[in-house]
């Protein structure tokens, strides 16, 4: 069925600038006195039958719809917000909170109202609602465009939401930006807006989950478990108490945390939490600054300055095994191959209750012989070759690439890789070459020795495996692009015998082929070099 041309809304309002894309054209159907209330099935419609999947096609046709440039706002959409992990809920369930006063004043659906961690009102100081208040069913943006319950008919503007109290640090955070400026530690300088969201949802979790009574006696366990999935509490009052203490301690960090945890009377809380919420956050960002995080107020612990100035120097076990995203055994095991010392913790922890990686530290003068700046693991490898593994294993043996160990893998040397990537784009592998033939190896060596290459491995090791040959890339592609690489190109052993009227594998100046999986290895025979055989009427003995 042919598409309708796109026609202009006789009725097209301008789009404000908090106001979301997808509740900008469900207020355009209002707008226009349409019947239909569905986002996509309105946008469907109106653009003569085109597919709404994404979010620059729901912008292009509210453009062609309305005649307006929309591009200026591209992060007023719900899809953003799930992209970000921010959204209250899945975009395709429409869900919002809405504040009354708002839609008093100009009834339209504000972006933030869909923002998880936003449940007030900045401009009115109320806490938003996410229900009718008449028949408590959930709000959809269709309701809020139209402050109108679509269930029970509530007009939604008519209920009065309870006021909030902001604390004296109080801070109204731009969720919509780029960055956090408000953070005055430079543990956090420069930290990105979602990286915050992650770091500012995992403290309320691991607040609400060890230090309930803190906040409020009536949180449940239901509760905490669905806060952590969702960063969200039905409780408001709760969820205010949860953010302004996360904004307090965040302002001031990391000094407000440490007097926290000081004023907590169950220890073990305060060792639960310092072990989860320090070393177990997904964002590995988040996670490298609350180590350094943990070292400073471990260092806030000391007797005295002049305790605290060890840290200067050292470094702990636990700090160098998130670097190098090892497991503790094998970190233990290569520092005691190369006869480094372990120094305990000077300051008043009781060792019986810390692991043994938070308690012990090493020389920072010890770092360059662990770590090894001037060798470079297999992986950095193969992205500065930008060849498979594989390929980079054959190559470092070929080119005879200094190496040595590095706790649990092979590292080489990083000026070496640096100085052969020039050489490395000249050669091809034998892995390489079995790809795009499906030859074994042996086959390969032995049929471009037959064409006069010479292999390009270093000549100064004693031993290569036939595995590790090298060629140059030119003269391979030169000689493989004369052979027809498929089926009719290749005879069976029977065929080549028939043909020539004796057992082609008794000739050396045949070579055989064995293909990768081959059926019982059987040979096959380049039906070129066997034809080429024949011409010469040579002797069938």
């Amino acid at each position: 069925m042919k598409k309708e041309k796109t026609k202009l809304l006789p009725w097209r309002p301008n789009m404000y600038l908090d106001e979301s894309y997808e509740g900008y054209a469900l207020r355009l159907s209002y707008e226009n006195n349409s019947e239909i209330r569905d986002l996509k099935k309105f946008l469907s419609i109106t653009s003569g039958g085109s597919s709404i999947k994404t979010l620059q096609k729901m912008i292009d046709i509210l453009e062609l719809v309305t005649g307006k440039d929309l591009k200026q706002t591209p992060k007023n959409s719900f899809h953003y917000l799930n992209e970000n992990k921010m959204a209250l809920s899945h975009p395709s369930s429409q869900k919002s909170r809405y504040c009354p006063i708002c839609l008093k004043d100009k009834p339209y659906h504000r972006i933030s109202w869909s923002i998880s961690p936003v449940y007030y009102c900045s401009k009115h100081t109320v806490f938003l609602l996410d229900n009718c208040p008449q028949c408590n069913l959930t709000i959809r943006l269709a309701d809020i465009v139209g402050a109108i319950c679509g269930r029970c008919g509530y007009e939604l503007h008519n209920f009065q939401s309870d006021p909030f109290e902001k604390i004296d640090d109080w801070i109204d955070i731009d969720w919509l930006g780029d960055r956090v400026d408000w953070l005055y530690s430079p543990i956090f300088d420069g930290l990105e807006i979602r990286d915050f969201y992650d770091l500012f949802r995992w403290l309320t979790y691991n607040i609400i989950s060890f230090f309930p009574n803190s906040i409020s006696t009536s949180v449940t366990v239901e509760q905490i478990q669905k806060y952590r999935y969702s960063n969200y509490f039905h409780d408001y009052p709760i969820l205010h108490k949860v953010h302004c203490l996360s904004i307090k301690l965040l302002k001031k960090w990391p000094g407000n945390l440490h007097l926290f945890l000081h004023e907590q009377h169950d220890a073990s809380a305060v060792k639960g939490f310092s072990r989860k919420f320090f070393y177990h956050c997904k964002n590995n960002t988040i996670n490298q600054m609350l180590i350094l995080t943990k070292e400073h107020l471990l260092r806030s612990r000391y007797p005295n300055e002049e305790a605290a100035q060890f840290d200067q120097v050292h470094i702990s076990v636990r700090s160098v095994l998130y670097k190098l995203h090892l497991p503790e055994y094998d970190f233990k095991r290569w520092i005691e191959t190369l006869d480094i010392p372990l120094i305990k913790h000077p300051h008043n922890f009781n060792e019986n209750y810390l692991r043994v990686c938070d308690w012990q530290l090493l020389s920072k003068q010890n770092l360059d012989c662990i770590l090894n700046p001037e060798f470079i693991n297999l992986e950095r490898t193969v992205g500065m070759w930008k060849r498979n593994t594989d390929s980079v294993k054959s190559l470092v043996i070929a080119l005879d690439i200094s190496r040595r160990l590095i706790i649990t893998e092979v590292g080489y040397d990083r000026n070496q890789i640096i100085e052969h990537i020039p050489v490395v784009e000249s050669l091809i592998t034998l892995y390489e070459i079995s790809q795009l033939t499906g030859w074994k190896g042996k086959s390969i060596n032995r049929y471009l020795k037959s064409k006069g290459l010479v292999k390009k491995n270093n000549q100064s090791r004693s031993y290569h495996r036939q595995a590790d040959s090298v060629y140059s890339r030119d003269e391979v592609l030169t000689i493989l692009n004369s052979i027809p690489l498929d089926n009719k190109a290749y005879l069976t052993n029977r065929k080549a015998t028939e043909i020539l009227g004796f057992n082609p594998k008794n000739r050396k100046d045949i070579n055989p082929i064995y293909f990768i999986g081959g059926y019982h290895n059987e040979p096959y025979y380049l039906k070129k070099e066997i034809e080429s055989v024949t011409s010469r009427h040579e002797p069938l003995l």
